[in-house]
């Protein structure tokens, strides 16, 4: 069965804004530096006739008898672009890592928009992150949904080491979201600074499953690797487990790490916890 999103979400989607607007203002944080479409001085120029009277700095007028008027610029919001991991290991279609990265995805992308910031929304690949959609309005949200609930199940491999192919960002700048679980080893610490080169901004979502973290098995079971398709035969589980919980702590410690050493901004995203929670994170504060 096709992916759906719950008859909630777009609502919910809507209401992001007034939930960004409380608490630390509307220029806190990531937002305030995804908003663009501000208009400001940028110098002066001599009067001629046909000018509009009231661009006229008439207070330079009374101190220096120049009659001069002011010169504005708009300023413009940087990109935003939205990488997802669409392996394997991302779960099944419509499972609790699936779906919250889709909710988390959509909240970015309708957040920037209302920013007044472009968007771009990709999905890693073997030849590099691949753009399936391009978004200037907030008008465009029913594509945004549409784009999102048809993306391919998870499956194939993790492409992470084809983010540097990424453009480097140009003109006003980017700011980059990278969602995925990271299931790599080593992890791909060479890629990572490719995410906030030039005048780029980048931010590793690093998605865990409520089940990865509490896993319900028999007492001998039988894993798969679904991007390898490999088996390994697990006799006592119980013996295993705490073992299987050191290393995933590790490994959220190790993406931590590489997200600091890089410079880049982090969240822990669950499927627990709604996706407005990651959004308001991210937006007003940005960086763990």
């Amino acid at each position: 069965m096709a992916f759906a999103f719950d008859p909630s979400y777009r609502s919910r989607l809507l209401a992001l804004p007034r939930l960004l607007e409380q608490g630390n203002g509307p220029g806190a944080g990531l937002r305030a530096r995804m908003r663009g479409g501000r208009i400001e001085f940028h110098d002066h120029r001599a009067y001629v006739p046909g000018d509009d009277p009231r661009d006229i700095d008439w207070s330079l007028f009374l101190r220096l008898d120049v009659l001069a008027v002011k010169e504005f610029r708009r300023d413009e919001a940087p990109a935003v672009t939205v990488i997802l991991d669409r392996s394997g290991s991302m779960g099944r279609e419509g499972g609790g890592k699936d779906r919250i990265q889709r909710e988390v995805a959509g909240g970015l992308v309708h957040a920037a928009l209302r920013a007044g910031a472009p968007v771009s929304l990709a999905v890693l690949g073997e030849a590099g992150p691949r753009v399936l959609a391009r978004f200037r309005s907030t008008r465009e949200l029913d594509a945004l949904l549409s784009g999102l609930e048809r993306l391919e199940p998870p499956g194939g491999p993790t492409w992470l080491t084809s983010i540097t192919r990424l453009p480097p960002a140009r003109g006003v700048g980017r700011v980059v979201f990278l969602l995925s679980d990271f299931l790599v080893e080593p992890p791909p610490a060479e890629c990572l600074p490719v995410l906030a080169r030039g005048s780029g901004t980048g931010f590793l979502l690093h998605l865990v499953a409520e089940e990865e973290r509490r896993p319900s098995l028999r007492e001998t079971a039988v894993v798969r690797d679904p991007e390898t398709g490999e088996t390994l035969l697990l006799p006592d589980t119980r013996a295993i487990l705490p073992h299987y919980l050191e290393e995933l702590a590790r490994h959220e410690e190790e993406i931590l790490r590489l997200a600091r050493a890089h410079g880049l901004g982090h969240a822990l995203v669950d499927d627990v916890h709604p996706f407005e929670t990651t959004i308001l994170h991210l937006l007003r504060g940005g960086r763990t």
